[in-house]
């Protein structure tokens, strides 16, 4: 992801705001946020999907607690 265009559709999908009024109350989970908690939860950095290694240890460690 870091290393794509800003054209890409995957990362125009990413960065997408919505525009607009929600009701009142607490954010939605949207995918993202929680994939984001879940990485500085189990001591990731974005800079970490760099290092092929680190990165796959802490996916697999994140997928190991799903199960």
């Amino acid at each position: 992801m870091m290393g794509r265009d800003e054209d890409d559709t995957l990362t125009k999908a990413l960065c997408l705001k919505v525009e607009g009024q929600r009701k009142w109350g607490r954010l939605r989970k949207t995918w993202r946020r929680q994939v984001e908690e879940k990485i500085r939860g189990n001591g990731l950095q974005k800079e970490d999907a760099l290092d092929q290694a680190r990165w796959r240890n802490g996916v697999r460690l994140i997928m190991s607690e799903r199960r």
